[in-house]
């Protein structure tokens, strides 16, 4: 079987699991969501033996296989979080398969990148699916995994709603100039007499990441930001992921700030400054 369906299948099944994982516990259906899990991290390691076989993946089908490893880590979360025993094993079994693929893919960037410099850039200029290059560096280069329908070309921050198209920040499209990321911690402070004030950790505070950018309408392109706006308004969390296929879970777009300048006659504006900030939604993912 083929690395783009095994990983589909691995995806699926993990998120039926997790969406029951998050059920109150008079409605799930823990045994079938069981199953379910089970079945993922089957198919997860079928896909860490198929990358281990196969040859180097390029940049493009890397990313995909990164992007289904970080929704299958987000789903292993959700049911080891469960107060159930039951999901909370299945949910680490799914981690430990996922490990393996994050470590056989890790290998497999490893060997790309110690490929020659010719042999890399008939790669990437093929999209990892020819023939030919099966053939010449002896294994099977993943074809078509982009699940996201997303072009082979890099972007540098993906927001992605539970339904719907993500939006990607890009060179050239998109972009933002700066990120900046704040984590609070809630210590609380009680004073005493005559000694130092006791130190307490309550909880875990906020998370929050900030962007600054802007988009020159005229090489950019129009509709950027009424995309981000309309993700704002769907009040739904939103799945983090960087260009590099680092995972930052789910987070909310919490405010939208639009500058315009260089104007024409009409009003229409050149540029678009914008700072975008997100607020971290929470590992439990449930909205209360």
């Amino acid at each position: 079987m083929e690395l783009e369906a095994v990983l589909r299948l691995a995806v699926d099944g993990a998120s039926r699991a997790a969406g029951v994982a998050n059920l109150p516990r008079a409605v799930a259906d823990v045994t079938s969501a069981v199953k379910s899990a089970t079945g993922a991290a089957v198919q997860v390691e079928k896909a860490a033996a198929l990358l281990s076989a196969g040859a180097p993946l390029t940049g493009a089908s890397s990313r995909t296989v990164q992007r289904a490893a970080g929704l299958l880590t987000l789903a292993a979360k959700d049911m080891t979080g469960s107060s159930n025993n039951l999901l909370q094993a299945a949910g680490s079994a799914l981690a430990a398969s996922n490990s393996k693929l994050k470590q056989a893919l890790g290998y497999s960037l490893t060997a790309y990148a110690r490929l020659p410099k010719d042999a890399r850039a008939l790669a990437m200029r093929m999209g990892g699916g020819s023939v030919s290059l099966v053939q010449s560096f002896g294994g099977a280069l993943a074809a078509g995994l982009d699940m996201s329908g997303a072009p082979a070309r890099g972007y540098l921050l993906e927001l992605a709603p539970e339904l719907g198209v993500p939006f990607r920040f890009a060179l050239g499209q998109a972009a933002f100039d700066t990120l900046s990321r704040a984590t609070q911690f809630n210590i609380a402070s009680q004073e005493r007499l005559t000694r130092r004030a006791a130190e307490q950790a309550v909880s875990k505070g906020g998370d929050r990441i900030t962007l600054k950018g802007a988009i020159f309408l005229a090489q950019h392109g129009a509709g950027h930001i009424d995309r981000l706006r309309e993700l704002g308004d769907a009040l739904q969390p939103l799945t983090l992921t960087t260009g590099y296929g680092e995972h930052l879970g789910r987070w909310y777009l919490a405010q939208l700030n639009e500058e315009q300048a260089y104007l024409f006659v009409d009003g229409a504006p050149r540029k678009q400054a914008f700072t975008l900030e997100l607020s971290r939604y929470g590992e439990d993912y449930q909205n209360v």
